[in-house]
């Protein structure tokens, strides 16, 4: 004889609704305030001490605050791990931005080794990838272009110290101004991806699709 399955009590149902609610929450504000303290150390400190081992951590984390939203959405139909997945995304915005920033004025010392700028790309690379992340978990409430405006934003900063450095300081070109444009064209890349997102999406499908035949 088959058991059925049964419902859980209400207040049951309602205790693990918030629970996974407040975990998910608590867990990818851990990874904010981890992820900003490890582009803090990288960019203004130059501290890359243990780095991949605290970015293993920080995927764990928010792999698991990510997991819960799900769990939070798709069990119990809570729309407010939505919202919060909304406004956590700005705020990873705003890191990544700040980050950018503060690479664009680090470019400027000219005395960086090449795992310093490899560094820079891995933080902004994490940043980037979680409000992918995020988007993914939630793709059909979530539109990233309205995210691009910033990141252009930085974008041109850095463009005009560039600009600045080269032409008007008439600092003489070298392997640095090569890491300057590299990183520029990159972060312009993805600001322009994120920007056509649909766009780009269905080239990116097309062109898969073509592959395959």
């Amino acid at each position: 004889m088959k058991s059925e399955a049964r419902e859980l009590p209400s207040n049951w149902s309602k205790f693990l609704n918030i629970s996974s609610f407040a975990l998910s929450a608590i867990s990818l504000l851990a990874d904010i305030l981890g992820i900003g303290k490890i582009a803090y150390d990288v960019v203004v400190v130059g501290n890359l001490a243990d780095l991949g081992f605290r970015l293993i951590i920080l995927v764990l984390v928010f792999l698991f605050g990510i997991g819960l939203g799900l769990v939070a959405i798709r069990g119990f139909n809570n729309t407010r791990v939505v919202d919060m997945a909304k406004f956590y995304s700005w705020v990873y915005v705003a890191i990544a931005c700040l980050s950018y920033l503060g690479v664009s004025f680090a470019l400027r010392r000219h005395d960086y080794a090449f795992g310093t700028y490899f560094a820079f790309v891995v933080v902004i690379l994490s940043q980037l990838l979680a409000i992918k992340g995020i988007q993914i978990a939630i793709e059909e409430d979530m539109d990233i272009r309205k995210y691009s405006i910033p990141i252009l934003s930085v974008c041109l900063i850095h463009a005009v110290l560039i600009v600045y450095t080269y032409i008007f300081a008439a600092v003489p070109a070298s392997v640095f101004l090569a890491g300057d444009l590299l990183f520029f064209t990159g972060m312009t890349l993805v600001g322009s991806a994120m920007l056509g997102d649909i766009g780009f999406r269905t080239l990116v499908l097309r062109i898969y699709r073509e592959a395959r035949r």
